[in-house]
């Protein structure tokens, strides 16, 4: 069979997402990657989903909330009436997974209990992505990236002691948004075996904290504190800005081939001889002073001088680069890394990372617009006419905010 007619390895699962911003509609899109039919659950009254109205783009959602939400559908249901409810009761009867990341409490004051989903669905897979977990003294507290972040350690892992500025991705979010799509596959293969529903529950707290698992166990069995710069001590990591202000890494590690290759290309034999870089012990515990001689010999010369002969004989390096310039890299390009799902005015995405043979993961679609398939999917619930109609009806006249294009 020909990897075109394979179906996507989660072809035929149904997951059903009531969340918003970041960590659970990432878990639910890698889901989607893999081949699930995801459906959005959106309250019409609200807008939808936040980050539909970030700034960015001309398209009708922000290239953030496409990022997030690629390849989904997108209904309109207020849960707070009772056709709505009746609707998501109906939707997640006919599904396998339920993925949430609101506020502990927030389901049951929706009448959407465990009891009552098991009621609806006993084979349902529900999966809670909430900030600290069902238990201890902060679960019912909000949570977002930055909070629980600092919380956890991330951003002294990253920054050091000084003042804490954000940049780049959301880590907490994505990293919970991972943790919590591996645990749903295994709760499905659970399901799958023992035909029963499963309850999931992911703590963003935890899951960054089993991330930095490597700095977490060295500092309990060591007794010493982390410091930021841990993992460049310990895996031989040099930085440097060239002569041509361009910046730069280097990875000697462990092994003495790769350090003998590096003394070599900086021309600096007597480091051979000097005691405190022998070895790799010692060359970890004089990480410092090894920065500070080597970084004026990097300033001496263009990158590209380094870049071309480190590579010539296999010392791992690589150019610091913006992301634009890496979306430019050859190897990106060759392995057309960005795509669009080939219809007209498709938004361009990075391909699922995965390649599954024979099994097929196909090119991600866009972010749906605001309830684009309210009437198709409530058309197929086996509702009342009635309900049908409320329910469509809210759908027309749901709120959408404007939102900045700058």
């Amino acid at each position: 069979m020909s990897q075109e007619s394979t179906p996507a390895p989660l072809d035929g699962v149904i997951v059903v997402e009531l969340c918003r911003y970041i960590s659970g509609p990432y878990a639910t899109r890698l889901l989607a990657d893999l081949g699930a039919t995801v459906v959005k659950v959106e309250d019409p009254s609200s807008g939808g989903d936040p980050p539909r109205w970030m700034a960015g783009g001309q398209r009708p959602y922000s290239p953030q909330f496409d990022s997030w939400n690629r390849g989904k559908r997108s209904v309109c249901l207020d849960l707070k009436s009772p056709e709505g409810l009746r609707a998501m009761h109906a939707l997640l009867g006919r599904s396998d997974v339920f993925v949430d990341n609101v506020r502990p409490g927030a389901l049951d004051r929706l009448s959407l209990s465990d009891k009552e989903l098991a009621d609806v669905n006993p084979r349902l897979v529900h999966c809670s992505l909430t900030g600290f977990g069902p238990d201890g003294p902060r679960a019912a507290d909000p949570s977002y990236d930055s909070i629980i972040s600092a919380l956890s350690g991330l951003y002294s892992e990253m920054s050091g002691h000084g003042l804490v500025s954000p940049s780049g991705p959301s880590w907490s979010d994505l990293i919970t948004g991972m943790a919590g799509s591996q645990a749903v596959l295994a709760a499905l293969r659970a399901r799958d075996r023992d035909g029963r529903g499963q309850r999931v529950h992911v703590s963003m707290l935890n899951a960054v904290l089993d991330l930095l698992n490597d700095a977490v166990v060295t500092t309990v069995e060591t007794g010493r504190p982390s410091v930021f710069d841990g993992r460049q001590r310990r895996q031989g990591i040099l930085s440097g800005v060239a002569s041509d202000g361009l910046r730069f890494v280097v990875q000697f590690g462990e092994r003495p081939a790769t350090w003998s290759a590096l003394i070599g290309v900086l021309e600096r034999p007597e480091l051979v001889r000097d005691g405190r870089f022998v070895d790799y012990p010692s060359r970890v515990e004089h990480h410092d002073e090894l920065v500070e001689l080597v970084r004026p010999i990097l300033a001496s010369k263009p990158r590209d001088h380094w870049l071309d002969r480190m590579a010539d004989i296999g010392i791992p390096c690589a150019p610091v680069n913006t992301l634009d310039e890496a979306l430019r890299d050859s190897q990106v390009v060759a392995t057309e890394l960005l795509d669009c799902d080939g219809s007209a005015g498709s938004v361009p995405s990075t391909r699922p990372p995965a390649r599954i043979v024979p099994a097929a993961v196909g090119r991600p679609g866009s972010a749906p617009d605001l309830g684009e398939h309210t009437e198709e999917i409530v058309g197929g619930l086996g509702l009342s006419a009635a309900d049908e109609r409320t329910i469509l009806s809210a759908a027309a006249a749901a709120n959408r905010p404007q939102r900045s294009t700058s």
